[in-house]
C-alpha cells in the first residue's frame, strides 16, 4: 500500500501546487531566465528509490543554461576585458622608468648672478684714435700682438654718415661757389661795358675839345689879320 505524497512546501517565485527541486535556492531560481522562475519537473518520492545526484545536477545544468536569456549569455561568451591589465602594466613600466631615470639621469642647473670683471695682472688702457663704436675684435683674450697689428674694427655707420653729411656741405658750397661766379661775370661784363660806354663818352668830349680849340685859333688868326689890316 502507498503512502500518500507528501506535498514540499512552495518556494519564492514558484506558482502554488510545485515543487522545485531540492538543490536550488531561492536566488538561483529567481535568476534563471532573467528573473522569471521555471517550474522544476514534478518529483516523487518513492521509498525505495534513490536519485543519482550527479545525474540530477548535470540535467538541471544543462537545463538551466538552455533557459538563461540571450544577453546573459552573450555576457558570459565575451573574453574578459584586457584594457585593465593593461592599464596596469603600462602605468608600472612608467614608474619603472621615471625610478631609473630619477637614478641615474643629470639634469643640468643653470645659475644666474651679478659680479664684476677684475683683469689679473697689468692692465693696458687702449685709446682709438677716432671715437667710434666696435665692431669687431681682431685678437682673443691672452693673444699676443705686434706692432702695428689691427686690434679692432669700428663700425664704419657713424664715418660713413659724416662722409656723407660733409659731401652734402661741399656740393651746397660747390653749388654757391658756381652762383658767386657767375655774379662775378656779370658784374664784370657789365662793368667792361660801362668802361666802354665811358671810354666812348671820353672819346667824344675830347673831339668836342679839339674841335672847339680848332675853332678857336682860326678865331684867332682872323682877329689878328684883322688887327693887322
Amino acid at each position: 500500500m502507498n503512502k500518500p505524497e507528501a506535498s514540499t512546501p512552495s518556494r519564492e517565485g514558484l506558482p502554488k501546487g510545485e515543487t522545485p527541486h531540492p538543490n536550488l535556492t531561492s536566488a538561483e531560481i529567481r535568476s534563471i531566465y532573467g528573473g522569471t522562475a521555471v517550474s522544476a519537473p514534478l518529483v516523487r518520492a518513492s521509498p525505495n528509490h534513490v536519485p543519482n545526484p550527479v545525474t540530477a545536477t548535470s540535467s538541471l545544468g544543462a537545463t538551466n543554461t538552455e533557459n538563461w536569456s540571450t544577453a546573459l549569455q552573450n555576457l558570459l561568451d565575451q573574453p574578459p576585458s584586457v584594457l585593465p591589465q593593461r592599464l596596469l602594466l603600462g602605468g608600472f613600466a612608467f614608474c619603472m622608468v621615471c625610478g631609473v631615470w630619477a637614478t641615474f639621469g643629470q639634469i643640468d642647473e643653470v645659475g644666474k648672478a651679478t659680479g664684476k670683471l677684475v683683469p689679473k695682472g697689468e692692465v693696458y688702457k687702449i685709446h682709438p684714435i677716432e671715437s667710434g663704436k666696435v665692431a669687431k675684435i681682431a685678437v682673443k683674450e691672452g693673444e699676443s700682438v705686434t706692432a702695428g697689428q689691427v686690434l679692432v674694427e669700428l663700425d664704419t655707420k657713424l664715418g660713413a654718415t659724416e662722409v656723407e653729411r660733409l659731401e652734402q656741405l661741399i656740393n651746397a658750397d660747390q653749388i654757391k661757389l658756381i652762383q658767386m661766379q657767375g655774379l662775378i661775370e656779370n658784374i664784370s661784363q657789365e662793368a667792361q661795358t660801362r668802361q666802354q660806354i665811358a671810354k666812348a663818352d671820353i672819346d667824344g668830349q675830347q673831339a668836342a675839345i679839339d674841335q672847339a680849340q680848332t675853332k678857336v685859333t682860326a678865331l684867332r688868326e682872323q682877329l689878328i689879320q684883322h688887327q693887322q689890316a
